[in-house]
């Protein structure tokens, strides 16, 4: 029995030594293909400019060998960084990510520190009434 705990207890060691969580940097690549065609420029009285916005968003995962415990993907993490800068705006023009990852290696367990942060200029669109103000 002893002789069994310590072969489960030895490939386990092993085997946590062999594993490793990679992640692409790749994470804002969208998989759609969007036509250049159907994008139709935007009148520049139909918006306003504010002011540079950022926020940012951090994860925190757990492999305990092959078992990831908590975090969030990647997509995840852009798009909450995203929601928190264009709180109480429309959008942000040209948006900058950058993307941060510490990832802490050990016999049976590895920590996953990820974080994301966006920069930009944010803008707020104008009501039909206020468009029509203006255009006269």
């Amino acid at each position: 029995m002893k002789s069994l705990i310590t072969k489960g207890i030895s490939v386990m060691l092993v085997a946590s030594l062999f594993t490793a969580c990679i992640t692409s940097k790749d994470g804002l690549k969208s998989e759609q293909k969007t036509s250049t065609e159907s994008i139709v420029p935007a009148d520049r009285n139909s918006y306003s400019i504010l002011n540079r916005v950022e926020g940012d968003a951090t994860s925190f995962k757990v492999w305990l060998t092959f078992i990831p415990i908590g975090g969030i993907s990647d997509r995840g993490l852009y798009d909450r960084a995203y929601k928190e800068a264009v709180e109480g705006t429309d959008g942000i023009i040209l948006p900058h990510y950058t993307y941060k990852r510490v990832r802490i290696p050990l016999l049976i367990t590895t920590f996953v520190y990820k974080k994301a942060k966006v920069e930009g200029t944010s803008f707020v669109l104008k009501s039909d009434s206020e468009y029509r103000m203006e255009k006269k």
